[in-house]
This record gives structure tokens, C-alpha cells and sequence, in this order.
């Protein structure tokens, strides 16, 4: 059953179950118009499990005038994806991009390049490989019926949310200041327990410091608690992402020049399924390491085969 946190008069939390990867929220506003703010994972489950929050708060699907997303993350566009359209009704906002949930099977294949032959059994076996096509296989285009940029308002009942470009999670992403409340709903930008799976690291330290400079209390995020010290959160997080640049740059001054095996570093030497996590950071961290000319990347095709550290 969802669980449901009415925050203030006006704005509550919902949070649903998710096929495989833990809880995600979703808010409602609720004031002239009725808003619903991120509105889970189109699974079967998911879903009633939104449904059955909503009418908690004495709403039905037919009673949403307006779905805002925060990113196209499929466990985010989940009520307007799934198999029935229950909020038909309802105008869908969205941050500018395509129309199609971002699908991160691509950055599978990219993780399961980088393992080698003898541990990919280890890491991705048909076990996950199944769970995760299960995941995504609800996946459709999103109906959008107005795309927001930077700067722009979003009426949500004679109040106002100011649209934030946070991108770094995804390419896509928004979050909402509430400028009168002084909160963020905050998408996956910033979470209590430390970064996100991050697309690109670039944009996403840029959003850090507009988060900091944002001018709000409080964030109410995609997953987990609300953070009621953002300053105190986004240091934490640029720490966190430091300290994972610098591991891999002492690594790499040791010798060790393989993606799998610098994930294997923070692992302490060990090969498992969670490995898998800590090669997308490693990834994404050489990336932008090469970028900043800090180390060289080799290529074998297409797949990143090494990393040289640049004396």
C-alpha cells in the first residue's frame, strides 16, 4: 500500500513501490486545481499504488487537472505511459526533449562491454537481464501537451512554481521552486543519500550550484526524505563526487587502467551483482576527467578500453 504524507495544507507526498528498484514519490498540490507532480512506474502495481494514495487524499485520477514531470525516467512518467490511461484529462507538462521515457538498457550493454568475459556471469546474468527488460518493457511516448524552459512559471492554482534546469541526472531534467513556500520539488537532482546515477557530470555539478543558489529551505526529492539542509547536502554531494575523482586518479597513478578494474577499487577487490553500480560512476567519471584533460581515454572501438593518467 502507498504510504501518504500530507506536508502542508495544500502539498503532499506520495510514496509507491517500484518494480525492482526501491520507492519513488510522487506530489500532489492541491489548491484551485488539482497537480500531480511525477506520478511513478507504469507497472500494474505501481500504479494502484498511486491510484490508492490519491484516493487517501479524497482524489480520483478524473480529479488531476495537470501532471508536471521532473524528467522522462520511466519510474517518473509512469501514470501517463501505463497500459490505461487513467488520467486522460489531465494536461501534461514537461521539461523540453523528446517525447520517448529515457531507457537505460543502452548504458547496460555499455557497463556489460567493459566486464570481462569471465565475470560477466557474475555481474549481469538472465536472472537481471530479465528483471530490467521488464522494467523498461511498459515504455511509450509521453503525451505532452506544453514543454517548459528555464525561467518559466507553472500556474498551479493561483500560486506559481518557477522551473529550475537541472540537468546532470538526465539531459532533461526540471525541478520547482515554490518561491513563496521557499521549497524545491527537486526531481532526482539531489538526494539525501548521496548523488544519483549521473548522465553527465558536468551539467550535473552546474546544478548543484544553482540548488545551493536557489534561494529555497527544503527540497522534497524524487526518492526518499525531504532535505532540510541543502547547502549541507549539495557540499556533501561535491564531496562525494571529488573523492570518487581523486580514488580513480590514485588508482590510475598506480597502474591500474581498466574500467572494471577501477570500479573494482571500490568494491574492495570484490566482484558482484553491485558492481555494476560502481561502473557507470567509473564511466561517467573518466568522461569527464578526459574532458578536462586529466587523464587520456583509449578506445577499442567504441568502448572505452583505458585510461592513461596525464603527468
Amino acid at each position: 500500500m502507498s504510504q501518504v504524507e500530507k506536508i502542508s495544507g495544500e502539498l503532499a507526498k506520495i510514496t509507491v513501490k517500484q518494480p525492482m528498484q526501491g520507492d519513488v514519490n510522487a506530489y500532489v498540490f492541491r489548491n484551485e486545481q488539482v497537480t500531480l507532480i511525477d506520478c511513478g512506474h507504469p507497472s500494474p502495481d505501481s500504479q494502484a499504488e498511486l491510484l490508492s494514495g490519491l484516493l487517501q487524499l479524497g482524489l480520483k485520477p478524473e480529479d488531476i487537472d495537470q501532471i508536471v514531470l521532473t524528467h522522462r525516467h520511466i519510474d517518473h512518467v509512469g501514470g501517463i505511459v501505463c497500459e490505461y490511461d487513467y488520467f486522460d484529462r489531465a494536461k501534461v507538462v514537461a521539461p523540453v526533449g523528446p517525447l520517448e521515457p529515457i531507457i537505460r538498457l543502452d548504458a547496460l550493454e555499455r557497463v556489460k562491454s567493459c566486464i570481462p568475459q569471465q565475470h560477466i556471469n557474475e555481474v549481469i546474468d538472465d536472472v537481471l537481464y530479465d528483471a530490467l527488460r521488464s522494467y523498461y518493457s511498459y515504455a511509450k511516448p509521453v503525451r505532452v501537451d506544453s514543454q517548459v524552459r528555464e525561467g518559466d512559471k507553472i500556474d498551479i492554482g493561483g500560486e506559481q512554481l518557477t522551473v529550475m534546469e537541472t540537468p546532470g541526472h538526465s539531459i532533461d531534467h526540471i525541478s520547482l521552486l515554490h518561491e513563496e513556500s521557499g521549497y524545491l520539488i527537486g526531481g532526482d537532482v539531489l538526494l539525501l543519500h548521496g548523488p544519483p546515477m549521473i548522465q553527465s557530470l558536468d551539467s550535473y555539478t552546474k546544478s548543484m550550484e544553482k540548488i545551493k543558489n536557489c534561494g529555497a529551505g527544503f527540497v522534497y526529492p524524487g526518492h526518499g526524505k525531504e532535505i532540510h539542509n541543502i547547502h549541507e547536502a549539495v557540499a556533501l554531494t561535491l564531496d562525494r563526487l571529488a573523492a570518487t575523482d581523486q580514488k580513480i586518479l590514485d588508482a590510475l597513478k598506480r597502474s591500474i587502467h581498466t574500467p572494471f578494474s577501477l570500479a573494482l577499487e571500490f568494491t574492495g577487490g570484490k566482484t558482484h551483482k553491485g558492481i555494476r553500480f560502481f561502473l557507470e560512476v567509473v564511466l561517467a567519471h573518466l568522461e569527464r576527467m578526459n574532458a578536462k584533460n586529466e587523464i587520456e581515454l583509449i578506445y577499442d572501438n567504441d568502448k572505452i578500453d583505458r585510461a592513461i593518467y596525464r603527468l
